[in-house]
């Protein structure tokens, strides 16, 4: 009988898993554990406005739109949520329905968030190496 290696290979790309946030009054919000390169990269600029130009020899200036921000990272993380509309109904996740809720509502949010990705940067999921199993 010979003793056959499998080789386990670390993964080179963000794998598409969730977790439950829970919220106040029984809701919860299912997000991403991770954003993947290109999401990563569109947040990192969400929210930035060229304020001035270019011009003799002068770096732009930019400002930072908070609000703009804040919602680009809610819809790159969420996947799911609990809420409903007046009429029980099931509401989707959208840029229209995220600027439509609540401002308290939005808030509880950007903290659950604050904190899932605090937590996620305290405890990042350690690659896998090359592992040969007997």
């Amino acid at each position: 009988m010979t003793d056959t290696a499998v080789i386990q290979r670390r993964s080179r790309f963000v794998e598409p898993d969730t977790t439950r946030l829970e919220l106040t009054d029984g809701d919860w919000l299912e997000v991403k554990c991770r954003l993947d390169f290109g999401e990563r990269n569109a947040l990192a600029t969400a929210g930035l406005k060229q304020a001035g130009t270019l011009g003799n020899g002068h770096a732009p200036e930019f400002t930072i739109d908070l609000a703009a921000y804040k919602l680009e990272r809610m819809l790159a993380y969420l996947t799911d949520w609990s809420f409903r509309d007046r009429l029980d109904r099931n509401v989707p996740i959208s840029r229209a329905t995220v600027n439509a809720l609540d401002p308290d509502t939005a808030d509880e949010i950007d903290a659950a968030l604050d904190a899932h990705i605090e937590a996620q940067s305290a405890n990042p999921t350690p690659p896998t190496g090359m592992k040969a199993s007997p």
